[in-house]
């Protein structure tokens, strides 16, 4: 499990550092609109896959903090469907996985 729990809070630091990024990138306050519609369009464009992006990895970060959580309370592991043992290895391949393999088909 300290091998899970490394794998957990190496990922956790990866994503705040993209997370920190993005946030750079996000809405550039100050920045002036450019006058040429495509431009604007492609300012607009930009801006929506910034912020996709972020709720992507907003939604990971708050997997892999449940998983955290569950590890710390000695839930970690256990399929929140069926309360099965979720695989050792989904769970290497998938530290913050909350099913096991039965219940994702």
């Amino acid at each position: 499990m300290q091998e899970i729990k490394k794998k957990l809070e190496t990922k956790k630091n990866e994503i705040e550092q993209r997370l920190q990024a993005l946030l750079k990138d996000k809405r550039r306050y100050g920045e002036a609109i450019p006058q040429d519609f495509s431009d604007q369009a492609q300012m607009i464009e930009n801006d929506e896959v910034i912020d996709s992006l972020d709720k992507l990895e907003r939604e990971e970060l708050s997997q892999i903090n449940e998983a955290l959580k569950k590890l710390e309370n000695g839930s970690y592991g256990v399929c929140i469907n069926c309360n099965s043992e979720i695989s050792i290895n989904r769970l290497r391949a998938m530290p913050y996985a909350l099913l096991c393999i039965d219940c994702t088909h």
